[in-house]
């Protein structure tokens, strides 16, 4: 998957996420309030695998260097020099 496309998705779970948490947040205390927070934890799963989606494919693509798991995706993007270490340990 190009990253590009990757990286269009994962903006757009982002402002998916944004909604669904805000209306999770106006709809306390009545019925709906359950599917909201539950739509809300659904799409931080998404955005959390797109974005280590997203950061496997520029670690492969613009470091020429491989991943196989989410914390080594993060170990490399840090040793590369796109995180600092305390952006790298609070992911990890």
């Amino acid at each position: 998957m190009a990253l590009e496309k990757l990286l269009k998705d994962f903006e757009r779970a982002l402002s998916r996420l944004r909604d669904a948490y805000n209306k999770a947040l106006t709809s306390k205390g009545t019925g709906d309030y359950e599917f909201f927070r539950d739509s809300t934890f659904l799409r931080f799963s998404v955005c959390v695998e797109l974005l280590l989606k997203s950061v496997k494919t520029f670690i492969e693509t613009h470091e020429g260097l491989t991943c196989r798991s989410p914390k080594s995706c993060i170990r490399e993007f840090f040793s590369a020099g796109y995180l600092s270490e305390g952006e790298t340990l609070k992911l990890l």
